[in-house]
């Protein structure tokens, strides 16, 4: 039987949340039944890792950090006429979809992994309602990683009957022993009373680590 051909297109030049949730996707990816290749910013820090698990990458000049970027629809364009694949996701990529609709790929999904609420002239009329009807006609069905990301694509006009929710996995945590638990500890001078907090999030203001930082102080001195 010949493969689904799939081709993600994801914008980040990081790794963040949506570059791990793609990575363990592609991790338990069914090779037999997929083919899969991604799209992703000239020398973005995904290749190489998606190279790894032994997918193919397509990089391209634009639409590095930007969901629309003119200049990136045309490279888009040229990947899917030559690909022909029966299904593009994208990740933050309203450009790719323009372009997959411009090649007519029979499906286009989006995922939606942020939970930043809509502001700005895209919340007000008419800019709303016609961003609106541009997410529809464009998306075929919407990923929310959670409850509020399905709400935010919601209040920006998305259709519900669109919207699928699958909650953000991640891979299990490795048992860390005890052993590396104290190397860790004392390269930090360490003693096993300190109670220790920490946050893992990229340093941009959405992820606000005053927050945490005020939280840990307010923790340290009860």
């Amino acid at each position: 039987m010949a493969k689904i051909r799939i081709i993600h297109a994801i914008t980040d030049t990081n790794i963040g949340g949506a570059g791990v949730l793609l990575l363990s996707c592609l991790r338990h990816a069914d090779k037999e039944k997929f083919d899969i290749s991604v799209v992703l910013p000239r020398g973005a820090a995904l290749c190489e890792r998606v190279r790894a698990l032994g997918f193919r990458v397509f990089e391209i000049n634009g639409g590095a950090d930007k969901s629309f970027d003119l200049s990136a629809i045309g490279e888009y364009r040229r990947i899917f006429r030559a690909e022909n694949p029966h299904i593009v996701h994208t990740h933050a990529s309203f450009s790719a979809r323009i372009a997959a609709r411009q090649c007519r790929v029979p499906r286009v999904f989006q995922t939606h992994h942020c939970a930043v609420t809509n502001g700005g002239l895209k919340s007000k009329f008419p800019f709303r309602s016609i961003l609106a009807s541009m997410e529809n006609r464009l998306t075929d069905r919407f990923v929310a990683t959670a409850d509020v990301a399905r709400k935010i694509l919601l209040d920006r006009g998305v259709k519900s009957e669109k919207i699928a929710t699958i909650i953000n996995g991640s891979e299990p945590l490795r048992f860390v022993s005890e052993a590396e638990k104290a190397a860790v500890r004392q390269q930090y001078g360490l003693s096993t009373d300190n109670f220790v907090v920490g946050i893992v999030a990229r340093l941009e203001d959405v992820k606000n680590h005053r927050c945490f930082l005020e939280g840990a102080a307010e923790a340290a001195r009860a």
